[in-house]
């Protein structure tokens, strides 16, 4: 189970991770991008996965400094709400 919860100044994400549920907090402060990708299958359906990245991640590892949310419907519109919450989105 995922869940990303957007507060007024850090995003906080929680996932199951074996047995256990465990907690990823990002500042805004810290944000360095937030995007989406989407396969062809998704883009026909207009889903995609938001891939949020702090500050020194390496682009393409969400693990550690970071967090994605994969299957997201309608991901356009949820990255442009994201930005309004943000204010940092770049499309």
């Amino acid at each position: 189970d995922l869940k990303a919860v957007f507060y007024d100044k850090k995003i906080v994400y929680t996932f199951k991770f074996l047995f256990f549920d465990t907690e990823k907090t990002v500042k805004y402060s810290d944000l360095a991008d937030i995007t989406y990708f989407q396969t062809f299958s998704q883009k026909r359906f207009g889903y995609g996965d938001l891939c949020v990245y702090a500050k020194g991640a390496i682009p393409g590892t969400t693990i550690f400094n970071g967090f994605q949310l994969k299957n997201v419907e309608n991901v356009d519109e949820v990255l442009n709400q994201i930005g309004e919450i943000v204010g940092k989105i770049e499309n």
